[in-house]
């Protein structure tokens, strides 16, 4: 039965190898076009009998009776990251970003280093494999394993492409959203809740930047110590906010601490001696009164 969808409209399917017994994933291609079909035929001369750790090997490949073109793989127990990200359906932290990218990074790096580039990567050839624990989940995305499908689909693959298409898988899981070309401003804005310093960082990693325009990087491993450097400083301004926000507690939590009866004592003490004082001014005014309109003052006091 279909497990799972990935891209170029294809559903992976479990299987068993009639021959051998043993369990396979068998991957239809449902919608195919003819552009579609040579890039599957380029695919599979890419990967087939690969034994490179990153990229699932090709041991079969054919068409069903319908005509439909499939490949078979060794057993790809997981889920798509595509999959997972649209599940949890809300931007993750930017530390559980910066686990589960750099896991990326750190796949691509040992593709790349093998002498093979993606050349169409996306969320959606991207499969987490489950563990010895439980099935994929990004509640702890630094442990994933990941596997890349599609490798070799293009003809013509780059590693600077790669490192764009991890870029936009970047935004989508910080932001919860799409990158789509041309929304530069929008993205910064997105971006900007992790603090300047941290959002500018962060930009540099998507291929965004406010002033200088695209980023560049040469290598994945470039790209892991920029992810790292923006983490970094996103955990410095959340530091910050943090210390802010406990010393605004403490200033609002001094008047709290007063205990009624002493506010009561005050108030008190306060109304006590403003009576005396009216009183005693009272006092004064009628002792002048009684004096009498004839009366004068002593001669001692006028010298």
């Amino acid at each position: 039965m279909p497990y799972e969808t990935a891209t170029m409209h294809s559903v992976l399917w479990r299987g068993r190898n009639v021959v051998t017994d043993e369990t396979i994933c068998v991957r239809v291609f449902e919608t195919y076009t003819i552009e579609g079909l040579r890039a599957v035929a380029s695919m599979i001369r890419s990967t087939v009998n690969t034994t490179h750790p990153a990229v699932p090997s090709v041991i079969d490949h054919g068409y069903t009776d319908t005509g439909e073109p499939f490949v078979v793989y060794a057993p790809l127990p997981g889920r798509m990251l595509a999959s997972l990200l649209t599940e949890h359906g809300a931007a993750l932290s930017p530390a559980a970003v910066s686990s589960l990218v750099d896991q990326l990074l750190a796949t691509l790096t040992d593709l790349h280093d093998g002498g093979l580039a993606h050349g169409q990567l996306s969320a959606g050839c991207v499969m987490a494999m489950d563990g010895p624990d439980g099935p994929a989940s990004l509640a702890e995305p630094g442990t994933l394993k990941l596997k890349l499908l599609d490798v070799g689909l293009a003809e013509h693959s780059t590693v600077a492409a790669d490192l764009a298409a991890v870029g936009r898988i970047t935004f989508r899981s910080l932001t919860g959203d799409t990158w789509e070309a041309g929304k530069t401003s929008a993205a910064m804005r997105a971006l900007s809740a992790f603090g300047p310093l941290a959002s500018e960082s962060f930009g540099a990693v998507i291929g965004l930047s406010a002033g200088a325009g695209q980023e560049h990087f040469d290598s994945a491993t470039e790209m892991r110590e920029a992810l790292s450097y923006a983490t970094v400083l996103y955990a410095d301004n959340e530091a910050v906010e943090r210390a802010e926000l406990a010393a605004m507690a403490r200033v609002g939590d001094t008047s709290a601490t007063i205990p009624w009866w002493r506010v009561g004592l005050v108030a008190a003490v306060v109304t006590l001696v403003a009576v005396l004082i009216l009183e005693m001014a009272a006092d004064s005014t009628a002792a002048v009164q009684d004096d009498g309109p004839g009366v004068s003052a002593p001669a001692s006091v006028l010298r």
